[in-house]
């Protein structure tokens, strides 16, 4: 699932360092947020 979110936030365009790393900081809600406008 982190390998996914990566990919899906790179895509998405958001702040992101360019490492998974980045995507896991980030908050639950947040998260939430991204996935729901990405599908």
């Amino acid at each position: 699932l982190r390998r996914a979110t990566c990919h899906r936030g790179r895509s998405i365009g958001v702040r992101h360092y360019g490492s998974c790393s980045g995507s896991v900081l980030w908050p639950n809600s947040e998260m939430d947020n991204a996935e729901e406008n990405y599908v």
